[in-house]
Formats: structure tokens, sequence, C-alpha cells
């Protein structure tokens, strides 16, 4: 070794720094940068070339990092998501490449500019960075800057050791003193980082369940499978309130799953999302006080639901074969947080562990074509097949109640096809994978400048495939209400195929393809990915909170605003019991929060008119508009504060639904002539139900969508139940409802979806003619009759 470091020392300096270029390339080299010890060479030449080749190492240590990268970067772009499937992809892990794939999401730039200083993520970072369409401009620059410093301090080193060993007689040569520095300091820096990376996998892996969003709104990535059982104390649970496992023994069937450096979450088995984020002690007392505002007598005592380790759940009836074992996982916790949705029957069912209808299986495909192969399994087997995104349906839809006909039941978890695939800059829309959770779909949009802007209640824990399958209802009250406005194309898997739309505009061709598959709630196909309409983020907005003395005053006003062509982004009228109980303000007819945003021109103009049709019909501001640039910060706005408790709406449904409370919602739409009579027909069944069935209560309501031809009415149920009766008793109103809005004209569901509580009325609601050619096209798509048995058609 030291004759050969002398031989390289005595290479003449253009010889020298010509090797220390194609070093310095094949470092940044996936795969191979973890043979090449980059910083030893810089270090080694260094010590040969003396300090007058300080800066000609820096140049060319610079020159090949950025050669590499640049060719990484490119191959990315080019061939990234081929490159991670494949065996390249295998031999890099996907341990890693997910953990870069985070850091750039969570970091953009900022990780390109350390990345010289990570050992083996140096050289897969570009390659990420080329897949994820990051600016090459931005990319580079970042890029030039770290490499600079790498090179920089390894030049510093280099000669403080040449130094050092000048001075000291009898010291081995310069190039032999900073080589043995390089590998010393070189696995210092790899023991360290790879230190921290598994402590973060670990952390992540025992807080937040295998396709749950992160906290941070950043892309998640499915590494493995769940801890070992015999590292697991009893009771433990990924789903599991309030448990941390201690230690988990890594192995070939671990899941981790990557986060960023904000502590991951618990996810809630049997309530609304984490359980760090539920009703606090103080939260819950206010709360209380509104409620008893209402309803003076009613006994809010709380109660506890059980471990997810103590439920007893029917044993999993079904194997799957060997070549899908690996995407399969009969767990307890798996199995239980697949069983229900997030409806109130649903938490009520949890809260009493009464979990009956578990799948017997939790399948989680990582591609396209793992659902082909499962689908097929399914259909040969006659194994009934639930697609499952987030879980958060409120109708039965992803609850594997599928009848006595089905051997078996699997749960088919789509939340590891998460990515956007495609940007479309020019025309402004992406390609998208179905499992992508909301806040990790903006995330990876966001280096764009663009985003989907489609925020349904339940943004946070569900997916883009189950937006389009449940034709979900979003952030905009008025023109762009559901996800079917934005939706260019659909790519779809059935047993007998897959189906892919022309990505178009627009099309006469013939009725829609995309209409199709588009509310089928899973029953046709699986839907795997699409192209959507994208906008520019808004830089200007504007929100004012108008009050009215009387509540059919606020409806015609809104009625105006609807009809206007002013088309607000947010025009939501709380009557006054919802405008008292979930935004806290007192009123005699009710609370229009309206809003407007642009990310072309001001909006103060299009919120002054919209403010002047409100005083036409009494309307008034306690507080004046507010405008805001993208250089302003949400604040306490009638948008924002309205913001905040719409997403704690949920959480609070929980906490009184533990407290023996009936909470829940249903909505629908009609026309502006029917909605007095509508209104007023639910506000007689709600009563009639209430007082049959025992309980004191109050009815809310808000316009959560309003059209030119009518508005979206979305109802609340606020009663004092009786504990182990509250489900029968919510049935019993349930139905009564269902048949006044049919009854006055009015839709089961306007974005709730069918599912399989609403199922009585849609079939009423259905032309028969319609049913027909459902079943036809059921037949043709699914001929085993295996997806989603009892949502839209009878199994």
């Amino acid at each position: 070794m030291a004759d050969w470091l002398a031989q390289a020392g005595e290479l003449p300096t253009i010889l020298l720094l010509g090797v220390l270029g194609l070093v310095m390339l094949f470092d940044t080299v996936p795969l191979l940068g973890v043979l090449v010890p980059g910083d030893v060479a810089i270090l080694a030449a260094v010590g040969a070339g003396g300090s007058t080749a300080g800066l000609a190492v820096l140049a060319t240590v610079v020159t090949g990092c950025l050669a590499g990268w640049s060719l990484s970067f490119l191959a990315g772009r080019r061939f990234g998501e081929r490159l991670r499937r494949s065996r390249i992809g295998d031999w890099i892990g996907e341990q890693r490449w997910a953990a870069a794939e985070r850091m750039l999401r969570r970091h953009g730039g900022r990780i390109v500019l350390v990345a010289p200083f990570l050992p083996v993520l140096n050289a897969l970072l570009p390659l990420v960075a080329g897949g994820l369409r990051m600016s090459y401009r931005r990319f580079v620059g970042c890029a030039a800057l770290g490499a600079t410093a790498w090179a920089g301090l390894y030049l510093v080193l280099g000669t403080a050791s040449r130094s050092v060993t000048g001075l000291l007689p009898g010291a081995p040569s310069p190039m032999v003193v900073t080589m043995v520095v390089g590998l010393v300091l070189a696995t210092v820096v790899l023991a360290v980082t790879r230190r921290r990376l598994m402590l973060e996998l670990l952390d992540d892996a025992l807080r937040t369940p295998a396709g749950a969003p992160h906290p941070t709104g950043c892309r998640r990535r499915t590494v493995l499978s769940a801890p070992t059982v015999a590292d697991v104390p009893a009771g433990a649970g990924l789903w599991d309130t309030g448990h941390v496992v201690s230690r988990v023994r890594f192995t070939a069937s671990t899941r981790v799953t990557l986060g960023g450096r904000m502590p991951a979450k618990h996810r809630s088995w049997w309530g609304w999302g984490y359980v760090e984020d539920a009703v606090t002690g103080a939260e819950a007392a206010r709360l209380a006080d509104r409620v008893r505002a209402l309803l003076p007598d009613v006994d809010l005592s709380p109660h506890e639901p059980p471990p997810v380790a103590e439920l007893d759940l029917p044993p999993a009836r079904i194997t799957p074969p060997a070549a899908l074992a690996h995407l399969c996982s009969a767990e307890q916790a798996d199995r239980a947080a697949h069983a229900h949705g997030k409806a109130f029957r649903d938490v009520v069912r949890n809260l009493h562990g009464d979990v009956r209808h578990p799948p017997d299986l939790v399948a989680r495909p990582t591609s396209e074509q793992d659902v082909v192969d499962l689908l097929d399994w399914c259909s040969r087997s006659g194994l009934a097949v639930v697609p499952f995104g987030g879980g958060s349906s409120v109708v039965g839809g992803v609850e594997p109640r599928v009848g006595e006909g089905y051997p078996g039941t699997v749960s088919l978890d789509l939340g590891r096809l998460d990515r956007v695939l495609e940007v479309d800059r020019t025309s402004r829309a992406a390609r998208v994978q179905a499992g992508v959770f909301g806040p990790a779909l903006e995330e990876q949009l966001r280096p764009q400048h663009l985003t989907l802007r489609h925020y349904p209640q339940s943004f946070e824990f569900s997916t883009l495939g189950g937006w389009l399958a449940t034709r979900a209802g979003g952030h905009y009250a008025t023109v762009l209400t559901h996800i079917d406005d934005l939706v260019e194309a659909l790519r779809v898997v059935t047993p007998t195929g897959i189906s892919q739309s022309r990505r178009l505009p627009a099309s006469g061709a013939g009725p829609s393809p995309d209409r199709l598959f588009l509310g089928s709630e899973g029953a046709l196909g699986v839907i795997t990915e699409a192209w959507l309409r994208l906008q520019d983020r808004p830089r200007w907005r504007a929100d004012a909170a108008v009050h009215f003395d009387d509540h059919d005053a606020a409806v015609a006003a809104t009625r105006v605003i609807a009809q206007s062509g002013l088309h607000p982004s947010n025009c939501r009228l709380l009557d006054p019991a919802e405008a008292l109980l979930n935004a806290g303000a007192a009123t005699g007819g009710g609370v229009l929060v309206l809003g407007f945003e642009s990310a072309d021109h001001p909006v103060g103009p299009a919120l002054e008119r919209a403010v002047e049709l409100c005083r036409d019909h009494g309307g008034t501001l306690p507080e004046p508009p507010r405008e805001r640039d993208e250089s302003t910060s949400r604040g306490d706005g009638a948008t924002d504060t309205w913001r905040s408790s719409f997403l704690r709406m949920p959480y609070q449904r929980d906490a009184l639904a533990a407290r023996s409370m009936i909470v829940e919602t249903f909505e629908t739409a009609c026309t502006w002539d029917r909605y007095p009579a509508l209104r007023a027909a639910v506000l007689d069944a709600v009563g009639t139900a209430l007082r049959e069935v025992g309980a004191t209560g109050v009815v809310t309501c808000r316009f959560t969508h309003v059209y030119p031809d009518g508005p979206a009415p979305y109802f609340g149920v606020y009663a004092a139940g009786r504990w182990g009766s509250t489900l029968a008793q919510w049935d019993q109103i349930k139905h009564a409802v269902s048949e006044a809005l049919l009854a006055s004209g009015g839709t089961i569901t306007h974005h709730h979806a069918v599912g399989r509580d609403h199922r009585p009325w849609y079939d009423q609601q259905r032309p028969e003619q319609v049913a027909l050619a459902l079943r036809a096209a059921k037949a043709a798509l699914d001929p085993s009759w295996v997806l989603n048995p009892g949502v839209l058609l009878d199994t």
C-alpha cells in the first residue's frame, strides 16, 4: 500500500488531477459511489500535489461532481421510475431511495447543498431529484455550492495533515497520513449517518401505520412489513392508542416508514385522525358548554374504547399464494383498522369493541402489476375485494360487509401507490397515483408552484383514489365543487383488463369513459392513476363573515351571490345553531362565510360586491372584510376561523360519541325553490324520530356548496343518547331523514357517496334503466362479482 501511494504521489500533476476527476465522477454514481472513496481521494491528491495544487484540486473535484450528478439527474428524469423498480433499484434498496425522496420533498435545494456530506445518499439524491422533476438550474446551483464546500473542507484537512507530517521527523508520507485520516473520517461520518437514519426509521415505524399520511404533509413510502410479534409487547400495535413499542427487531419482514424530523403521530384505530390531535380536556370543557347551551340536562360522562389487541376478531379464513404473500397482512391491528370507515356508526361500534366484519387479509400493492395480480387471484378464488384508500368513508363504503356468499374478503389498500408521476406544466396537469393522500399530493406539486386545490374535510386522511371513486366534494363552494371537474383521464384496473381513457381537455365522443368509473365506489374497477387539472397557487385572498338576523334573508343573499357570476371559493351559510355550536357565534339568522382567491389578480373588489349583495338582504359585518396577498400569513380571518372549526369537527364528534351523544351528519342537494320545504321536512322528521327514540336534541344546517340553481344543505344532529343504544337510536333517525330527503325532491347524497348505508334510498333515486346498465357493466368488467360487493348493486 505504501509503495502504491508513493507511486501515485509521483504522478505528474495533470495526470493526478485527471485521475481525481474520474474518481469524483464515479463517486457520484449510485452503487459505485459506495465503492469509490471520494473524500479519501481528495485528501490523497492534496497530500501528493502540495498546497500549490489546492485550487486545481478544488476545481477538479467540483467539475467531476457536477458532471456525475448531472448525468444521474438526467437519468432520473428519464428513467427514474423504471430504475426504481429494476434490479438496480433493488440493489440500492427501497429504504435508501425513500429516504432520499423524503429529504428532497422536505428540504428541496437545501438537501442538495449538503448532499456531498451524506454518504451513500449523496450519489442517490441527484437520481431522485431528476425523477421528482426538480428544476435543473436550481439543482446544479445548489450542487455546485455543496461540492465547493465539501471539497474545501477536505482541502483544509489535507493541508493540515501535510503540515503536521512536515513537523514530525520520521512520520509517514503526507499522502499516507491523509489517506488514513480520510478513511477514519469517512467511517465515522458513515456510522453516524447510518445510526441517525435507522433511529428515524424506527421512530416512524413505531408511531405511524403504513399508508397513513405524515403529519407534516410529507409523502410517506412503506418499505418493508410490520414489527415481528416476538418483539412487540402484548397489546401493542401500530394502530393502538397511546402505546409506543420500546424495541423492534429489524428483519426481512419489518416495515419501516420514512418520515420527517418532527415526531410522527399515532393514527386512532377507533376514531378520526391522530390520537395526539384528539379533543383535549380544555377543548372538551368548551365543547360541553356549547352543548349544554342547547341541551341543558345532557350527561357527558366519557367512555373509553378497548385497545385494539383486546378485540375479539374472527380468525382469518384465507391464505394468500406464495407469490403475493409479501403484500398481505393478517395482523390484528391491520384487520381492525380496515374493518370500518369513520362514520358515527363506525365510531360507536369501535367504542364498544364491535368489529364483526374485518377483512381476512389486508393487501398493499406496490405497483399496478401487483393490483392486477391480486385481482386475478381474488377473481379466480371468488374472494371479495374492497378497495381502500384512507378509510375515511362515512357511508360503509370500505366495510367488508359482503354477505355469506364469499369465502373471504381482501381489503386492497392502495397507500403505497402514492406518487406524482408526471407534471405537464404547459397544460397545467399532472399524472398521479391513486393512493396518494391529500397533504402528500400537495407537497409533491409545490415545487412546480401548482396545486390541485381540492380540500374535502377528510383531506388529511383520504386519498385521490377515494375522492375519484366517491365523486368527492372539495374546497370550492362554487363552480369546481367536485373532483369530477378536475379529471382529464383515468387509468383503471378491472378483472378483465386495464381501462385507460384518452387525456383530453374535453370530448363529445359518446358517453364519457371517465364518468363510468367516477363514483363507481370500487364496484367496477380499481383506479390506479389519474391525469388531473391543476391550478397556480393562489396569491390573493379576501374573506368576510356576514351576520344575519333572519335565516330566510340569509338564504336569499346566498342564492343571489350564487347566481351573480362572482364565483366565490367559499360561500358557506351556517344556520344559527350551526354557527353557535361550531363557530361560537350567536346570531338570529346565521352567518355567511365568504372567501375569494386568485393566482392572477386581487379579489377585494369581488368580495366588496358580494358583501354589498349581503347588505341588500340585511347582512351586517361585525368585523371588516380582510384582504391578504402571498406575503401575508394566515391569521384569524373569517375563512381561517371557519377552516379551523371545520377540521376539528370530526374530532369533536368522536369526543361527544364517547360521551353517549348522538352526533352525525347527513347531506343532500336540491333546487332553490324546494329548499324551504325540504328543510322543514327534515326538521320535522328528526324531531319526530328523536321523540320516538326517547332522545332530546337539535338539528343544525349549513350549505357546503351552492349552485346557481340550488344549495347543498348539510345537516347535523346533536342529541343526548343512551350509552349502549346510541347506534340503534341513530339508525332510526337516519331512516326517517333519508325518507324525508327523497320525498322532498333532494338527493340521498351530494358528496358522501352511496356505500352500503345509502343503498336502499339510492335504489329508489336511480332510474331502473340505469340500474340495468350498471349491472351489465358490472358483469362485463367484473364477471366474478368480487369488487366491493354491496355498494351500488346487490351482490
